[in-house]
Protein backbone atom coordinates (compact mmCIF):
# COMPACT_ATOMS: atom_id res chain seq x y z
CA UNK A 1 0.00 0.00 0.00
CA UNK A 2 0.93 3.72 -0.23
CA UNK A 3 2.31 5.32 2.65
CA UNK A 4 0.87 7.91 4.53
CA UNK A 5 2.23 11.41 6.01
CA UNK A 6 1.19 14.16 7.80
CA UNK A 7 1.99 17.77 7.95
CA UNK A 8 5.45 18.55 9.04
CA UNK A 9 5.35 22.46 10.40
CA UNK A 10 8.17 24.20 10.18
CA UNK A 11 7.21 27.58 11.82
CA UNK A 12 8.95 31.11 11.52
CA UNK A 13 8.23 34.57 13.91
CA UNK A 14 5.97 36.41 11.62
CA UNK A 15 8.11 39.10 9.87
CA UNK A 16 7.65 42.61 11.23
CA UNK A 17 6.34 41.79 14.79
CA UNK A 18 7.74 44.92 16.90
CA UNK A 19 8.33 45.23 20.15
CA UNK A 20 10.38 48.34 22.05
CA UNK A 21 12.10 45.72 24.16
CA UNK A 22 16.31 46.35 23.69
CA UNK A 23 18.80 44.83 21.56
CA UNK A 24 19.82 42.64 24.12
CA UNK A 25 16.23 41.51 24.90
CA UNK A 26 15.04 41.34 21.10
CA UNK A 27 17.71 38.58 20.59
CA UNK A 28 16.37 36.25 23.35
CA UNK A 29 12.90 36.96 22.32
CA UNK A 30 13.13 35.22 18.87
CA UNK A 31 11.37 32.31 19.34
CA UNK A 32 8.74 29.77 17.87
CA UNK A 33 6.60 26.85 19.70
CA UNK A 34 4.39 24.73 17.86
CA UNK A 35 1.09 23.84 19.74
CA UNK A 36 -1.52 21.06 18.89
CA UNK A 37 -3.07 22.90 15.73
CA UNK A 38 0.85 22.85 14.45
CA UNK A 39 1.91 26.18 14.69
CA UNK A 40 2.23 29.19 17.06
CA UNK A 41 2.35 32.84 16.10
CA UNK A 42 5.23 33.99 18.68
CA UNK A 43 6.24 37.60 18.50
CA UNK A 44 9.76 39.20 17.42
CA UNK A 45 11.17 42.31 18.29
CA UNK A 46 12.22 43.89 14.86
CA UNK A 47 12.63 47.88 15.17
CA UNK A 48 12.88 50.23 17.86
CA UNK A 49 12.03 53.31 15.56
CA UNK A 50 8.57 51.77 16.10
CA UNK A 51 7.96 51.55 19.72
CA UNK A 52 10.20 53.61 21.58
CA UNK A 53 9.39 56.91 23.65
CA UNK A 54 8.23 58.33 20.57
CA UNK A 55 3.85 58.96 20.80
CA UNK A 56 3.66 58.83 16.68
CA UNK A 57 6.72 56.74 14.20
CA UNK A 58 6.90 56.34 10.57
CA UNK A 59 8.01 53.20 9.23
CA UNK A 60 7.62 51.42 6.05
CA UNK A 61 4.85 48.39 5.86
CA UNK A 62 7.20 44.88 5.51
CA UNK A 63 4.98 43.67 2.31
CA UNK A 64 3.47 46.78 0.98
CA UNK A 65 6.67 48.93 0.87
CA UNK A 66 4.13 52.25 1.52
CA UNK A 67 5.42 54.26 4.55
CA UNK A 68 3.14 54.62 7.40
CA UNK A 69 2.75 55.97 10.29
CA UNK A 70 1.28 54.14 13.60
CA UNK A 71 0.19 56.26 16.82
CA UNK A 72 1.70 54.61 19.75
CA UNK A 73 -0.25 56.49 22.60
CA UNK A 74 -1.91 53.87 23.96
CA UNK A 75 0.84 51.09 22.53
CA UNK A 76 -2.15 49.57 21.30
CA UNK A 77 0.24 46.98 19.11
CA UNK A 78 2.51 46.41 22.27
CA UNK A 79 -0.38 45.36 24.29
CA UNK A 80 -2.13 43.25 21.83
CA UNK A 81 1.53 41.01 21.35
CA UNK A 82 1.52 40.56 25.09
CA UNK A 83 -1.66 39.37 25.41
CA UNK A 84 -1.16 36.90 22.53
CA UNK A 85 1.80 35.75 23.91
CA UNK A 86 -0.38 35.34 27.35
CA UNK A 87 -3.07 33.21 25.19
CA UNK A 88 -5.57 35.84 26.67
CA UNK A 89 -6.88 35.30 23.18
CA UNK A 90 -10.25 37.52 23.59
CA UNK A 91 -8.34 40.63 24.98
CA UNK A 92 -5.50 40.16 22.17
CA UNK A 93 -8.81 40.71 19.34
CA UNK A 94 -10.04 43.47 21.31
CA UNK A 95 -6.74 45.45 21.07
CA UNK A 96 -6.09 44.53 17.48
CA UNK A 97 -9.90 45.64 16.74
CA UNK A 98 -8.80 49.27 18.30
CA UNK A 99 -5.46 48.91 16.82
CA UNK A 100 -7.71 48.57 13.07
CA UNK A 101 -9.42 50.97 13.37
CA UNK A 102 -7.07 53.56 13.16
CA UNK A 103 -4.96 51.49 10.48
CA UNK A 104 -7.65 49.13 9.02
CA UNK A 105 -4.79 47.53 6.08
CA UNK A 106 -2.20 47.31 8.79
CA UNK A 107 -0.95 44.21 7.83
CA UNK A 108 0.81 42.73 10.60
CA UNK A 109 -2.47 43.68 12.84
CA UNK A 110 -4.50 41.50 10.29
CA UNK A 111 -2.56 38.43 10.24
CA UNK A 112 -2.70 38.30 13.84
CA UNK A 113 -6.06 38.44 14.01
CA UNK A 114 -6.81 36.14 11.62
CA UNK A 115 -4.82 33.75 13.85
CA UNK A 116 -6.76 35.00 17.14
CA UNK A 117 -10.19 34.60 15.59
CA UNK A 118 -8.78 30.70 14.86
CA UNK A 119 -7.53 30.12 18.22
CA UNK A 120 -10.85 31.55 19.30
CA UNK A 121 -12.95 28.65 17.27
CA UNK A 122 -13.93 31.32 14.79
CA UNK A 123 -13.07 29.60 11.33
CA UNK A 124 -15.39 31.46 8.89
CA UNK A 125 -13.80 34.87 10.40
CA UNK A 126 -10.35 33.97 10.33
CA UNK A 127 -10.63 32.65 6.69
CA UNK A 128 -11.92 35.88 6.24
CA UNK A 129 -9.05 37.95 8.22
CA UNK A 130 -6.57 35.61 5.41
CA UNK A 131 -8.46 36.52 2.42
CA UNK A 132 -7.53 40.19 3.30
CA UNK A 133 -4.36 39.91 4.55
CA UNK A 134 -3.36 37.94 1.49
CA UNK A 135 -4.72 40.31 -1.29
CA UNK A 136 -2.97 43.11 0.47
CA UNK A 137 0.64 40.62 0.86
CA UNK A 138 0.11 38.37 -2.32
CA UNK A 139 3.81 37.68 -2.66
CA UNK A 140 4.56 36.82 0.83
CA UNK A 141 5.13 32.93 1.34
CA UNK A 142 4.68 33.05 4.94
CA UNK A 143 1.14 34.51 4.44
CA UNK A 144 0.18 32.02 1.86
CA UNK A 145 1.43 29.31 3.81
CA UNK A 146 -0.43 29.82 7.24
CA UNK A 147 -3.46 30.17 4.85
CA UNK A 148 -2.93 27.19 3.57
CA UNK A 149 -2.59 25.59 6.89
CA UNK A 150 -6.10 27.27 7.66
CA UNK A 151 -7.86 26.03 5.09
CA UNK A 152 -6.36 21.90 5.40
CA UNK A 153 -7.15 22.16 8.90
CA UNK A 154 -11.03 23.48 8.00
CA UNK A 155 -11.05 20.52 5.68
CA UNK A 156 -10.55 22.50 2.66
CA UNK A 157 -7.90 20.57 0.86
CA UNK A 158 -8.85 21.80 -2.31
CA UNK A 159 -8.38 25.61 -1.74
CA UNK A 160 -5.44 24.95 0.62
CA UNK A 161 -3.86 22.98 -2.62
CA UNK A 162 -3.99 26.49 -4.33
CA UNK A 163 -2.29 28.43 -1.59
CA UNK A 164 0.85 25.41 -0.93
CA UNK A 165 1.19 25.88 -5.45
CA UNK A 166 1.71 29.77 -4.83
CA UNK A 167 3.89 29.06 -2.22
CA UNK A 168 6.57 27.18 -4.34
CA UNK A 169 6.02 29.36 -7.01
CA UNK A 170 7.41 32.07 -4.65
CA UNK A 171 9.81 29.68 -3.30
CA UNK A 172 10.57 27.17 -5.59
CA UNK A 173 13.05 25.81 -3.06
CA UNK A 174 11.26 25.20 0.00
CA UNK A 175 11.16 21.90 1.08
CA UNK A 176 8.12 22.10 3.92
CA UNK A 177 6.18 23.59 0.88
CA UNK A 178 6.40 20.19 -1.24
CA UNK A 179 5.26 18.73 2.08
CA UNK A 180 2.29 20.57 2.77
CA UNK A 181 1.03 20.12 -1.14
CA UNK A 182 1.44 16.51 -1.46
CA UNK A 183 -0.64 16.38 1.92
CA UNK A 184 -3.33 18.37 0.40
CA UNK A 185 -3.38 16.48 -2.64
CA UNK A 186 -2.98 13.28 -0.87
CA UNK A 187 -6.40 14.22 1.30
CA UNK A 188 -8.29 15.02 -2.31
CA UNK A 189 -7.25 11.29 -3.04
CA UNK A 190 -4.57 12.55 -6.06
CA UNK A 191 -1.96 9.93 -4.97
CA UNK A 192 0.43 10.05 -8.17
CA UNK A 193 0.25 13.56 -8.22
CA UNK A 194 1.04 13.65 -4.53
CA UNK A 195 3.38 10.98 -4.73
CA UNK A 196 5.40 13.03 -7.00
CA UNK A 197 5.15 16.17 -5.40
CA UNK A 198 6.78 14.36 -2.20
CA UNK A 199 9.02 12.71 -4.06
CA UNK A 200 10.31 16.04 -5.43
CA UNK A 201 10.88 17.55 -1.67
CA UNK A 202 12.73 14.46 -0.54
CA UNK A 203 15.68 14.39 -3.32
CA UNK A 204 15.60 18.30 -2.95
CA UNK A 205 16.36 17.74 0.90
CA UNK A 206 18.94 15.24 -0.24
CA UNK A 207 20.85 16.99 -2.28
CA UNK A 208 21.06 19.34 0.33
CA UNK A 209 22.54 17.02 2.45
Amino acid sequence: GVATTSLRIITAPPHGYQSCQSRRQRSQSRRSSDDRDGKRLTAICADDRVFGDCQRANFTDSYTGVSVQISVQDGLWEQAIAKHQAEQWADCLQTLEQLLEAKPQYIEALRLRGDVLRRLGRPSEAIAAYQQVVSLAPTSRDIQHEFGRLLWQQGDARNAETCFRAVLQLTPDWIQGYADLGVALQSQGKWQEAIAILQKGIEMDGNRA
